[in-house]
């Protein structure tokens, strides 16, 4: 098969590499302003995705932002494109409209308010002296993205932004918040409707242990494929007819804060892969990595799963994850440790092959090795019959490598589970869950 990457976030070697081999043909575009190493030696750059929309049999695309209004064309002549159209990317950049159609399929939203201006948005806050979640609209700068703990820091965060930005970059929007535990629910879904399993998950966002310190995209993650989900049940299953109508082919998923009295609440929609959730979809894929991609695309449901649980583990260094450093300064850096025995727990994310000097057998040999081309080299898998099961396998593995540049990563993945399984199934959830 032949199989065109359009790699906007920079994460798609690891499918890239994966894929090759399995003996197909793969050509890699990456996305200028990425660190530009990323795939060096290991997957076959190429410089203008455009050239190649026709010849490729199968075309991934990493985002559903960037390209949407030039790729749109190509959506509607009939490409084989595996990833969010601009009707479907909408629901998740502007969250005004996912949640609107969220509402028109009967599911409760929270309330929320839309605002431009920041002095609007703190005197809603302060006449309300409510807690709020600030979400930005749109794919540009997410420094709007914020939590608070009360009307106070929220307040504060609003005009520290006013102090550095000026004016608002982008619409944002101030959510009620609300308590109770956060799961989500994802499916793959084609023209023939959504895929026979369903893919539950738990986000681990903070940089450090014990949930600790700022939002990262993510530094880890627990999921598990099951055959029913009473949370799609609800939240993924009622928008069937209208991914149908906006003919979208990919990933989409739901997270949502589950109340006391069992009430999930939609907090936003991901209308493509999730990184790094797409690392452990691989890991608990049966058979050829790309097939039933392009069975998908094509109104064919032919996945393959394991049911095991997994757990995803973000290996990452400096400066991650402002990731401001010259490239210079964190490419190139040999990832000892990967070999044979553990390769299929290890996922490439911001890699490249590079000769270093190893000293084997008594004797130093040049051989050409996996090194970082970011901030952001690795993520590792582990799979089980458990939560804990699958978090000793991947961190097993984690202890196997060598990174000389100060590596991090959260030891604790998987461990809030326990209290969060068991909470979600006295409510009916996480049914095939087991800590």
């Amino acid at each position: 098969m032949k199989i065109l990457m359009i790699d906007v976030y920079g994460t798609g070697v690891d499918f890239c590499v994966r894929s090759q081999a399995a003996g197909h043909d793969v050509k890699h575009y990456l996305s200028p302003g990425k660190r530009p190493n990323i795939g060096m030696g290991l997957t076959n750059r190429v410089k203008d995705w455009r050239q190649w929309m026709r010849w490729a049999d199968l075309i991934m695309c990493t985002a559903s932002a960037k390209y949407g209004w030039e790729m749109e064309d190509y959506y509607a002549k009939g490409y084989p494109i595996f990833g969010a159209n601009k009707a479907a990317a909408a629901w998740e950049l502007d969250r005004c409209v996912g949640q609107q159609v969220l509402e028109d399929h009967g599911i409760k939203v929270l309330p929320y308010t839309r605002f431009s201006s920041y002095d609007d948005a703190i005197a809603h806050i302060k006449s309300s002296n409510g807690e709020f979640a600030c979400k930005p609209i749109g794919d540009a700068d997410r420094a709007l993205s914020y939590v608070g703990k009360g009307p106070d820091d929220l307040v504060a965060m609003m005009k520290r932004a006013q102090k550095v930005y000026g004016s608002a970059k982008q619409d944002f929007i101030l959510q009620d918040k609300m308590k109770g535990v956060e799961f989500a629910c994802g499916a793959w879904f084609g023209p023939h409707g959504f895929s026979s399993v369903t893919e539950e998950n738990f986000e681990h966002k903070k940089l450090f242990a014990h949930d600790i310190g700022m939002n990262t995209g993510e530094m880890g993650t627990a999921m598990k494929y099951v055959d029913h989900s009473t949370l799609g049940d609800m939240v993924l299953r009622p928008l069937e007819q209208a991914l149908k109508a906006i003919k979208f082919c990919g990933n989409i998923d739901v997270s949502v804060m589950i109340d006391e009295k069992g009430v999930p609440w939609p907090l936003e929609f991901t209308m493509r892969c999730g990184w790094p959730a797409f690392y452990l979809n691989q890991h608990l894929h049966k058979g050829d990595p790309a097939t039933w991609i392009y069975d998908l695309v094509h109104g064919k449901d032919s996945l393959r799963v394991s049911y095991d649980h997994c757990i995803g583990v973000c290996i990452v260094g400096p400066s991650f994850p402002h990731c401001h450093i010259p490239h210079e300064e964190v490419d190139g850096i040999p990832l000892f440790g990967i070999d044979h025995k553990n390769w299929k727990n290890v996922h490439l994310v911001e890699v490249m092959a590079k000769e270093h000097e190893v000293f084997e057998n008594g004797k130093w040999e040049a051989r050409d090795l996996f090194c970082t081309a970011g901030e952001w080299p690795l993520v590792v898998v582990g799979t089980g019959a458990s939560v804990s099961d699958a978090k000793d396998d991947a961190y097993r593995v984690v202890k196997q490598l060598e990174i000389p540049n100060s590596p991090a990563y959260r030891h604790d993945i998987g461990d809030r589970c326990e209290g969060h399984i068991k909470d979600l199934k006295a409510m009916g959830f996480a049914k095939e869950w087991s800590f």
